[in-house]
């Protein structure tokens, strides 16, 4: 199997299955990391065995030893284009990328999971979250004091937004915990930053669509997503946290769907200064 989603939609698969997994393999992880959870570590171990076989069923749509673009390094590429991990039909081949963020991560964690167990994991599992990190890097631009970037990469598909934002930095946040992809404090600055600009430029407790601050949101759908991945930039500007709690509770209070309950989740996890690291 290769996850989650309908084999004839392949794209929609890969991110399916890669969100999916990122979820599975944070609880893993949490579990593994924590002494509270030990009760949780069998189940978690089962949930990790299931998943790693429908993983490695895309490493061959890891472009290895491609150049996604001049100076950077792989990343994956659609099923149509480079199935063999060899070739590279054009830019436009390349998975968007918050897609293929998704699976970095749950990579990145699955190998931290099995490093905490005492085991070996695969060394493509770090060697993948390593480059996808690496690879962010090579298309985001400054910005004055904060960082924007393009949908999916750097492919000319017009500026990222806050809600697609959030995937990519679940990513690229985790792996500089971990020390991966180059990534550095000045990194961490202008993330934040670009936080601050989305935070700053709708008005009062709101949340502009685009990563660089232009356009309003159409609906809540597109404020939700800074109460998570976003709210880990809160680590190294505090001055964010406030202002996610002032959209929450201007905004949110009357949604109940998934994601907002995330949101909450995670806005009373940063309140209480509690770390998943």
């Amino acid at each position: 199997s290769q996850g989650w989603g309908l084999p004839s939609n392949p794209p929609q698969m890969f991110l399916d299955t890669g969100m999916i997994a990122q979820a599975i393999s944070t609880f893993a992880y949490e579990v593994w990391n924590d002494a509270r959870f030990v009760a949780y570590r069998p189940q978690a171990d089962a949930y990790i065995a299931q998943l790693e076989p429908m993983l490695h069923t895309y490493d061959p749509q890891w472009a290895t030893n491609v150049s996604a673009y001049p100076g950077s390094p792989s990343f994956y590429v659609y099923s149509s284009c480079g199935a063999t991990g060899t070739e590279l039909c054009s830019p436009a081949s390349l998975v968007m990328y918050n897609q293929g963020a998704t699976m970095a991560k749950a990579l990145l964690l699955i190998d931290r999971t099995k490093r905490l167990k005492g085991e070996v994991p695969d060394a493509g599992y770090l060697d993948k979250a390593d480059k996808a990190a690496a690879y962010f890097k090579t298309f985001v631009r400054v910005n004055g004091s904060a960082y924007d970037w393009d949908y999916g990469g750097s492919r000319g598909g017009g500026i990222e937004d806050t809600n697609h934002g959030h995937v990519d930095l679940s990513h690229v946040l985790w792996a500089y915990r971990f020390g991966l992809g180059g990534l550095t404090s000045t990194d961490m600055s202008l993330l934040s930053g670009t936080m601050q600009t989305i935070l700053n430029s709708a008005g009062v407790n709101d949340v502009s669509f685009n990563v660089d601050g232009t356009g309003l949101p159409a609906s809540n759908w597109d404020r939700v997503s800074v109460g998570y991945d976003w709210i880990d930039l809160v680590d190294y500007d505090p001055t964010l946290l406030d202002k996610v709690i002032g959209v929450y509770n201007t905004r949110l209070t009357n949604e109940s769907a998934s994601r907002f309950m995330l949101g909450w989740a995670e806005v009373q996890r940063k309140t209480n200064c509690i770390s998943l690291f």
